[in-house]
């Protein structure tokens, strides 16, 4: 099979979102349409690129999801600049099926923003990063290695300035100390200027998206700080990202260029 170079950013956009569904595919811009993409997925698990999933936790799943094989994983490797052998590393850890579904909410999330944050919106989506893409290891004044992990960064655009939200996609699997162990890593990250460095910006938001009301009043009692913001699921589905459908740690609802302006000290 002779690889294309959206076949290299398909394996990429897989690896780098550990799986992937043929409508994130669409979602994300790589096929305009179905057909097309069905036929050049079989094209790639065919070559041996890529495998297919029916089931998750034993049930079957109304749209299988793909992942890298070893073979895969090199050739997005290479598209992402990642070491190989650190990428091969990755893929053979394995994922869990916890992670697998942590991981299709994300991409859920990256469809809506996608699909929400263009045209002739105010806020518009410039760049979309996973996990893997947006890792970052720094070291505090205190000389302690910290590495940051956020599920996804965001940059949207606004007013012709670029504005960083991080994502975090909670399924009410961590602890309260551990989450508040990550709030405090992301305002240390802002301290320490270590944000900066990399991105060349002065400051960012923190969305987090959380299973129920109940979940999000005590994630935002721990955060109570202008650059986070909360949402849930449901928020979500029954408004766009442009809605007033956010929480502050004053629990009080808000649009996202709310929070970016608080966070930013935009006017």
């Amino acid at each position: 099979m002779r690889l294309e170079p959206r076949d290299r950013q398909v394996l990429a956009e897989t690896f780098a979102s550990r799986v992937i569904r043929r409508d994130d595919l669409i979602s994300f811009g790589l096929f305009g349409s179905i057909g097309r993409c069905n036929a050049r997925l079989l094209q790639l698990r065919t070559a041996g690129f890529l495998k297919l999933k029916t089931q998750l936790n034993g049930a079957d799943l109304q749209a299988p999801y793909y992942s890298c094989t070893a073979l895969g994983v090199r050739l997005a490797a290479g598209e992402l600049n990642i070491p190989a052998a650190e990428a091969i590393e990755i893929h053979r850890a394995g994922t869990r099926d916890h992670t697998l579904r942590h991981s299709l909410s994300c991409n859920d999330l990256r469809s809506k923003f996608r699909r929400e944050l263009g045209g002739a919106t105010k806020l518009k989506l410039v760049e979309w990063s996973p996990e893997l893409l947006c890792r970052h290891e720094f070291q505090s004044s205190s000389g302690k290695i910290v590495t940051m992990k956020p599920d996804a960064l965001a940059i949207v655009n606004e007013g012709g300035h670029d504005r960083f939200i991080f994502i975090e996609v909670d399924l009410g699997n961590v602890s309260l100390s551990k989450f508040e162990e990550k709030v405090d890593r992301y305002r240390l990250y802002a301290c320490s200027r270590a944000f900066t460095d990399v991105y060349g910006a002065d400051s960012f938001l923190v969305l987090t998206v959380t299973t129920d009301e109940r979940r999000l009043s005590h994630l935002a009692g721990i955060a109570s700080s202008i650059d986070f913001i909360f949402t849930t699921w449901r928020r979500l589905s029954q408004g766009k990202v442009v809605d007033p459908i956010f929480a502050n740690g004053g629990f009080d609802q808000q649009h996202l260029m709310s929070g970016i302006h608080a966070a930013t000290g935009a006017s």
